[in-house]
């Protein structure tokens, strides 16, 4: 059987902050309720008694629903990004009690060489820009030579555009002269 508690003003159950009232309708009781309202609006959250013997519906506002959801959806994200790096997270509670840790010696030191950060983002800013310069047909032939997961050579190359595999050759070799043009700006 379920049990459903739904907010009402007259309820005399009250909601661990004390701001809402419920009441409590089991069986047919709670059918008769939710079937006989329009309650597309009504949401719940689902539990069990102690002995899990029973279903418990508790109304919650649309408000609370969405910012749980929420609070879920970012959990995931980071345990997903968790499992994703191998990095794993302890609590300070988890360290041994015994020794004198402080919980920096798990840290592993990623110092970071700034000169070499700043050099690539910029190279990348060029290459971006040079990639863009290019027409539709040429960055085409690019992405298929260089940056696909499965790269075509220039035999595919020609076969997909119809041209004959000296002439793809010639394509490249103008559209990596312009890539290198721009590129050493």
């Amino acid at each position: 059987m379920s049990i459903y508690y739904i907010e009402n003003e007259n309820g005399t159950y009250l909601s661990e902050d004390g701001k809402r009232k419920f009441i409590k309708l089991e069986g047919e009781k709670a059918y008769e309720y939710l079937k006989s309202k329009n309650k597309s609006k009504l949401r719940f959250f689902q539990t069990t008694t102690l002995d899990e013997k029973e279903k418990v519906f508790v109304e919650v506002p649309i408000s609370d629903i969405q910012s749980s959801r929420k609070g879920e959806r970012h959990k995931q994200y980071l345990d997903d990004c968790e499992k994703e790096s191998g990095i794993v997270t302890l609590s300070i509670e988890d360290l041994p009690k015994n020794r004198d840790l402080s919980g920096e010696e798990l840290l592993e030191d990623k110092t970071e060489n700034t000169e070499n950060t700043v050099f690539t983002t910029l190279e990348l800013d060029a290459l971006y820009e040079a990639l863009h310069s290019l027409s539709p047909i040429e960055y085409e032939i690019i992405n298929l030579l260089y940056l696909s997961k499965k790269p075509l050579n220039k035999a595919e190359i020609a076969k997909l555009l119809g041209i004959s595999r000296q002439a793809a050759s010639q394509r490249e070799k103008r559209i990596l002269k312009k890539l290198r043009k721009i590129f050493k700006k």
